[in-house]
């Protein structure tokens, strides 16, 4: 699956929730290819990171179909502070990906909690990670 983030070499994460599959990944928005970050209305900075979310349900084989979700995600700081995402829909081609930005301090690790509702689902699915990010 490419990613938003036009070829970059960020670490994908996936999650296997039987018919569906969701891609999700954190990075800074300075390693968005630039023509990507302005096609997207995304700020491209060192100190702002971007959480992207890519849900896809399995077909026959190994083939998949993107799907729209209802996407929610927040980030907790080492401190314990909750910042809620805003998290925005964005098509490209027949790919759908949700994004959400936040702040990015260096050498702090971030617990980032998803939940994911794929479009004429039952109950929402629970996604946890943390990533610590270093500044240049």
């Amino acid at each position: 699956m490419t990613f938003l983030a036009g070829g970059s070499a960020q670490a994908e994460r996936t999650r296997d929730l039987g018919a569906f599959v969701v891609h999700y990944t954190a990075m800074p928005t300075d390693a968005l290819n630039a023509r990507v970050a302005k096609a997207h209305a995304i700020e491209r900075a060192a100190d702002l990171g971007m959480l992207n979310i890519a849900v896809v349900k399995k077909q026959s084989g190994d083939t998949v179909i993107p799907v729209t979700a209802a996407i929610t995600a927040d980030v907790t700081d080492h401190l314990g502070n909750i910042n809620m995402l805003s998290i925005r829909e964005i098509r490209d081609g027949q790919a759908v990906y949700y994004i959400g930005e936040f702040q990015i301090r260096s050498r702090e690790p971030l617990q980032f909690q998803i939940t994911v509702s794929p479009e004429g689902t039952g109950p929402p699915y629970m996604l946890q990670f943390e990533k610590e990010f270093i500044l240049p």
